[in-house]
């Protein structure tokens, strides 16, 4: 269980920096570009902390889970692919969906 946590955080630790990389990249001044970067990777870190780690004070189960886990995968995974190599990215996504698989 524990290399399966360890797992999980280091993939969560890669689709947060792949939302901050494309959204910095979405701005048009280096204010905008930081402001972006730093308000979705806010949204995204409160929702998870909120309702999707193991901690959280609201935790979703079942579909609900799932598709909180989908939405921020798809939305890495759309940055990543300016970025990485499709076959990257689909490894990466593979490897994530089924870590949440034995977790659950």
């Amino acid at each position: 269980m524990n290399f399966h946590m360890a797992l999980r955080f280091l993939l969560e630790l890669m689709m947060l920096v792949a939302i901050g990389f494309g959204f910095y990249n979405m701005g048009n001044s280096f204010f905008t570009k930081l402001l972006l970067c730093i308000v979705f990777l806010a949204i995204t870190i409160i929702t998870w902390g909120t309702f999707g780690s193991p901690n959280a004070p609201f935790v979703l189960q079942g579909y609900r889970r799932f598709l909180l886990e989908l939405a921020i995968l798809f939305v890495s995974i759309g940055f990543m692919w300016t970025l990485l190599h499709p076959i990257v990215i689909l490894s990466f996504a593979i490897i994530f969906l089924l870590n949440c698989y034995f977790i659950s």
